[in-house]
């Protein structure tokens, strides 16, 4: 019985670090759409209002 929660426990924990990688990776693409959008935004931003939002 132990040893089925210890294992139980240790899936859990490989599928945690797993889905944490996935999100991690998720965020990173996420960030980099973002910062290819903030400076195309901004590049119209500055040209609009001399000011770089």
């Amino acid at each position: 019985m132990v040893e089925m929660v210890l294992r139980l426990k240790n899936l859990m924990k490989k599928q945690c670090e797993e889905r944490k990688k996935e999100i991690m990776h998720e965020i990173e693409h996420l960030r980099l759409i973002d910062l290819n959008l903030m400076y195309s935004l901004g590049n119209h931003w500055r040209w609009n209002n001399g000011k770089f939002y």
